[in-house]
Order: structure tokens, then C-alpha cells, then sequence
């Protein structure tokens, strides 16, 4: 018995000593403040499908003016966070930059902040945040559709 015991915690040695997660920090140099105005009109569709995807910062999303499907800002300080609209059809994609993570980052001082205004049209949205804040107001909206997948988030929905 005592060899099956000996041989069973050298195979977990083995399976564990393989299992190593380095852990280093990178740190992010954020640069001056920019604040960008996003601006999308109503695509004149029966339905709009927007999909906002969100990593790390706050999202801040409330009723707009009804000619817009999606109108506001968003402040960062880090060019890779800047967002990029993708409009096909129907569907509306708003999604940050392509900052690749391949380690644990150390984001002091890095901002990055989106208050969006929704329009009145009739949505299927989605929104993918990471870890962030967010503070969702949808009163008074059209939503047909509403999916939130969130990480390490805060997220306060009225």
C-alpha cells in the first residue's frame, strides 16, 4: 500500500511542478488625457444589434436622444484603449483597441472611461466588460434583447 501511496505524490510532484503561473509586473505608461466623441446615427433598421465590448475602466450607459443609436464619450489615456466602431449593416460593434496583457499589468494611473447615451430605436444588446465598473440606466429604452457577460466587475443595472 505504501508503494501505491509513494508512487501517487510523485505523480502529483510531476503533474505540479509543470504548473507555474509567472507572475511579473508590466508596467503600462499612460500618456495625456484624450477624450474622444462618439457619434452613430440610427441606422434605419427595424432593429439595431450593439455589442459594446469593455475591459478595464467604467462604463456609463443611460438614455439618449432618439436620433442616435449610440452617442458620448470616452476618455482614456492609453492609445491602444482607444475605442473602435464596426458598423455592418444592422449590427454596431464598439470595442477597445488591441492592448495585448501577456503578463499581470500594473495599471496605476491608466484611465479609461465610456459614458454612452442610447437611442430610442429598438436594441438587442450585448455587452462583454472585463474589470469595470459599470452603472447601466434602462429606463425608458427599447430593449429586445439584453446580455451582459462581465468579469471582475462592479456593475449597478436600474
Amino acid at each position: 500500500m505504501s508503494k501505491k501511496i509513494f508512487y501517487t505524490f510523485l505523480m502529483f510532484a510531476f503533474l505540479l511542478s509543470g504548473c507555474s503561473v509567472p507572475i511579473s509586473s508590466r508596467a503600462v505608461a499612460p500618456g495625456p488625457e484624450i477624450t474622444d466623441q462618439i457619434s452613430i446615427s440610427n441606422p434605419g433598421f427595424e432593429t439595431a444589434f450593439l455589442t459594446l465590448e469593455f475591459g478595464a475602466g467604467r462604463l456609463s450607459l443611460a438614455p439618449g436622444p432618439a436620433d442616435k443609436l449610440v452617442s458620448g464619450t470616452a476618455a482614456y489615456n492609453l492609445a491602444d484603449l482607444k475605442p473602435l466602431i464596426v458598423e455592418e449593416g444592422q449590427a454596431v460593434r464598439i470595442h477597445q483597441g488591441e492592448y495585448k496583457i501577456n503578463t499581470w499589468p500594473n495599471l496605476e494611473g491608466v484611465k479609461n472611461e465610456w459614458d454612452l447615451r442610447l437611442g430610442a430605436m429598438p436594441l438587442d444588446l450585448t455587452i462583454k466588460a472585463g474589470a469595470s465598473e459599470g452603472i447601466f440606466d434602462f429606463g425608458g429604452l427599447s430593449l429586445l434583447n439584453l446580455t451582459v457577460r462581465d468579469g471582475a466587475a462592479e456593475v449597478e443595472i436600474d
